[in-house]
């Protein structure tokens, strides 16, 4: 008896009722809720990456900038507005006044959950109720998904929608199977729920571009061709090209680009895509190696991450089973774990390809690892006869969700200790009148935003001239540079010398 009919056999004697299963789906959801939320706020925002996004939701909350926010010193933000509308719709929901570390960390955090939810969705369209929940496990086990679902970064926003798109791709094929496509007034209801899963594909895409820019449509899209290719399937790529669906995802796409252009704030087009997306690539903005990535995929979440390789193997070749009674079902699950196997592999070329690397391009992986890592364990349970390696994996996955409860919170704390700029900025508003102007000289911009962050106004930054040639006001700037300065620079008077930790910072004002 093969593997699969063993499956069938015993499927009524093991598996929990239905109940059940979405009883132990809710508290998955659950735990990974608390994972994310628990202490969230605790830490600092003492890193540039996190502080400038806080600072674009700043700006949005308190001075109505909605499409085009401008950061200190009036420089063009980084990154398209999606991320940080729906941070200032849950900083209001709270019911709070300010942009905090919690308010924009639970941003992730929200987006976060709903991607565990796609993902067990995803899993249980292809592996069944226990490949599900053995999906979400995975998602709580990650060091990586979980640390990343507290850092208020647009990392988790694209992640959630690529892994919609892979969902709506996985849909498509599924229906595709079945019947044929033709989507004409009172075509089949097969055919309609085909076109459904492709304006549902096409908004993903869109809305992943309006988070993170062009790349959240280039790689899903890329995946979509390599693996058509790879399984010798070119036409289904025009039937795919439908007119409605197309135009709903170019429409979502294009719609800051284009309000850019018709604005003319080329400014923003050229640092959110020239900047942003072609020098990064190009390695304009740094260049790492191209094996940056091997330890980072390997050991992001360790042990579970080092499986990761194996199962994407075994997709490819075909070699996870996947379980289904209906005529054609097994093939058709196969089909849409190798499309998540590819999907890994496009992803993980392309970002090696790019010149500037950063671990947390990697974060999209792990939706389709999960459900590839759940298939993978689902089918040592069948080839066992019986639940342990389910019960393995399954304990292995809440010892490390349990490890993550208290290990990340302690990190985050411990790496901000000795870098926040928190106290220097309670320390600037204690010291500065409200009407006073405050210029930041020789200080790196993105460094320097979380003191930004939570000091709450504007300072320009003053970085190609001398202390002599800052405009008038109030002067920050590291106590190095005022003693570097300080015998050239008589003029000046030290009002504040603020010592925190690492950081030595010192407020000048001209003597009278």
């Amino acid at each position: 008896m093969t593997g699969e009919g063993k499956v069938g056999a015993v499927r009524p004697v093991h598996e929990p009722k239905a109940w059940r299963r979405r009883l132990a789906a809710g508290a998955i959801l659950a735990g990974l809720a608390v994972l994310l939320a628990q202490r969230v706020g605790e830490a600092d925002v003492c890193t540039g990456i996190e502080a400038v996004e806080g600072l674009v939701v700043q700006r949005m909350s308190s001075h109505a900038e909605w499409l085009f926010p401008r950061q200190n010193s009036g420089q063009p933000t980084f990154k398209p507005p999606l991320f940080h509308w729906s941070a200032v719709a849950l900083q209001h929901a709270l019911g709070l006044a300010e942009t905090t570390s919690r308010s924009l960390r639970l941003t992730s955090g929200a987006f976060a959950l709903a991607t565990a939810c796609a993902t067990m969705l995803l899993a249980r369209a292809l592996l069944g109720g226990d490949g599900a929940l053995l999906a979400g496990l995975a998602l709580a086990a990650s060091a990586q998904f979980v640390g990343e679902g507290r850092f208020g970064r647009v990392d988790m926003a694209l992640t959630f929608f690529e892994t919609v798109a892979l969902a709506a791709f996985v849909g498509w094929l599924g229906v595709r199977a079945r019947s044929a496509p033709v989507a004409l007034p009172g075509a089949p209801g097969g055919a309609r729920r085909g076109v459904a899963w492709l304006y549902l594909l096409a908004l993903a895409m869109g809305a992943a571009v309006l988070t993170k820019g062009p790349v959240g449509a280039l790689v899903p899209g890329a995946a979509i061709v390599a693996f058509l290719l790879f399984e010798r399937r070119p036409a289904e790529l025009l039937a795919m090209l439908r007119p409605g669906p197309l135009l709903s995802g170019a429409l979502v796409a294009s719609a800051f680009y284009a309000a850019c252009w018709w604005s003319g704030r080329f400014e923003f087009l050229q640092r959110q895509v020239e900047w942003e997306n072609l020098r990064r690539f190009s390695g304009g903005l740094g260049r790492m190696k191209s094996w940056y990535y091997a330890v980072p995929i390997l050991l992001n979440s360790a042990p579970i991450s080092l499986l990761v390789p194996w199962t994407v193997l075994l997709a490819l070749l075909g070699r996870i089973p996947a379980r289904g009674d209906e005529p054609g079902g097994p093939e058709r699950r196969r089909a849409g774990l190798r499309f998540l196997a590819v999907f890994w592999v496009v992803t993980v070329v392309f970002f090696s390809m790019a010149a500037y690397k950063r671990r947390a391009y990697l974060l999209p992986l792990w939706p389709p690892a999960a459900v590839l890592l759940a298939g993978w364990v689902d089918s040592l349970a069948v080839r066992w006869r019986g639940l342990a390696a389910r019960r393995a994996f399954a304990a292995l996955c809440a010892v490390l969700a349990l490890v993550n409860l208290f290990l990340l919170p302690w990190k985050e704390r411990r790496e901000c200790r000795d870098l926040s700029l928190r106290p220097v900025a309670a320390d600037l508003r204690a010291t500065l009148a409200p009407d006073e102007s405050l210029t930041l000289l020789g200080l790196d911009e993105e460094a320097y935003a979380p003191l930004l962050f939570y000091l709450g106004r504007e300072a320009p930054l003053h970085e190609g001239g001398t202390l002599d040639e800052a405009p008038p006001g109030a002067i920050l700037l590291t106590a190095d540079a005022w003693r570097a300065a300080r015998p050239a620079t008589p003029g000046f008077v030290e009002v504040l010398s603020s010592h925190h930790g690492a950081q030595h910072m010192v407020l000048l004002r001209r003597a009278p």
